[in-house]
């Protein structure tokens, strides 16, 4: 089994002041970060369409979402296209994930989610952009995610039945700039302390345990609000 420690994905972990960071060519094309940082929430939610539509497994879409945010780390929305950028990242992350995805089949689930001529592209140009995906994120293909430790955690605090909404909070953390800067356990664990508290548990108690870095933990606890669905994460 891949060793996270050892992995790129581990050796590409960003800090919050290197994902916040504003693209000097976006800024002189008139966006502003708060724009930016909306429009990738946007995007990251239209590959989770695409996947659906072409009935991919979860973990692809979430693969293909980190692919998206890790390539706008080293591009821009001025030179690549986000439109074109987000079906691609789904198209590779299918290969890297196994569950390979036709490029036609891509071309055919943009067209099912979005009516627009302007997101609508040639199996081509799919293909081309793919080349530059690849290049750009050659040393860090790599992807590790929080579903399999948080299943782990889950059981271990006796919350197995809380799978599903964990889950889905799990799922609105691709939606932020987490996923680049914190290890995919640390999220889960994160995740778990939430359910767990809304549930009335002891989890300050259960944390130790875990022997991770309690202080991260709490980091992402604050940055994870719980609402009513149970929750969203909402970077602060």
């Amino acid at each position: 089994m891949a060793n996270f420690w050892d992995s790129s994905h581990f050796r590409v972990l960003s800090s919050y002041s290197e994902v916040n960071a504003s693209n000097p060519k976006e800024l002189e094309a008139g966006w502003t970060s708060v724009e930016i940082r909306k429009s990738k929430i946007e995007y990251v939610q239209y590959i989770s369409q695409l996947g659906r539509s072409a009935k991919l497994r979860q973990r692809v879409i979430a693969t293909a979402a980190v692919y998206f945010r890790r390539f706008y780390l080293l591009q821009s929305y001025v030179d690549c296209d986000p439109r074109l950028v987000a079906p691609t990242c789904l198209y590779l992350a299918s290969k890297a994930e196994e569950s390979t995805l036709q490029a036609r089949h891509v071309v055919q689930a943009i067209k099912k989610v979005r009516k627009e001529a302007a997101f609508h592209f040639e199996v081509k140009e799919i293909l081309e952009m793919e080349m530059l995906l690849v290049e750009e994120l050659a040393s860090c293909m790599a992807v590790f995610h929080p579903y399999r430790p948080l299943q782990m955690m889950l059981t271990d605090c006796g919350l197995q039945d809380k799978l599903k909404d964990a889950w889905a909070l799990v799922n609105d953390a691709y939606l932020t700039e987490l996923i680049l800067v914190h290890a995919p356990h640390m999220i889960a664990a994160a995740v778990v302390y939430i359910m767990g508290t809304t549930q009335g548990k002891d989890m300050d108690t259960w944390l130790p345990a875990l022997k991770v870095d309690i202080d991260e933990v709490s980091e992402l606890v604050v940055k994870a609000r719980v609402s009513a669905h149970p929750g969203k994460f909402h970077v602060i």
